[in-house]
């Protein structure tokens, strides 16, 4: 799998995408669904992930891993997704958006079952 990110926008396989995105253990790619969390826009500044976005996904999958890109500054808050995660034994690496998906692919290269959320901006 080929990843480059810059801000604002990530490719994947030659395809570029402009939203944040989730990649699945089957390596399929769809956009985060913001809209679940996007109530919370105000009170943080930025959309959190929250466990309602991903919940579906994760419990479906069963990732051995999760990573989350944070975005370049680092900035996109975090909420609930670490410990419910954990919960139910699934490591959880969280990084600026360029390191997370560094783990992401250093990951899927070791067969490892992983799921990445990367933000793109902030």
């Amino acid at each position: 799998m080929n990843i480059e990110v810059k801000f604002g926008e990530i490719s994947i396989n030659n395809t570029k995408y402009f939203d944040d995105v989730i990649i699945r253990s089957n390596f399929a790619v769809e956009r985060r669904p913001k809209e679940r969390s996007s109530s919370l826009r105000s009170k943080y500044g930025h959309t959190p992930l929250t466990w309602e976005e991903i919940k579906d996904i994760v419990e479906s999958e069963k990732p051995e891993y999760l990573v989350i890109g944070t975005g370049f500054l680092g900035a996109m808050p975090i909420l609930g997704v670490v410990e419910q995660a954990e919960a139910l034994g699934i490591k959880v690496i969280t990084e600026k958006t360029g390191r997370a998906v560094d783990e992401f692919i250093k990951l899927i290269n070791e067969g490892r079952r992983t799921v990445g959320v990367f933000h793109l901006t902030c």
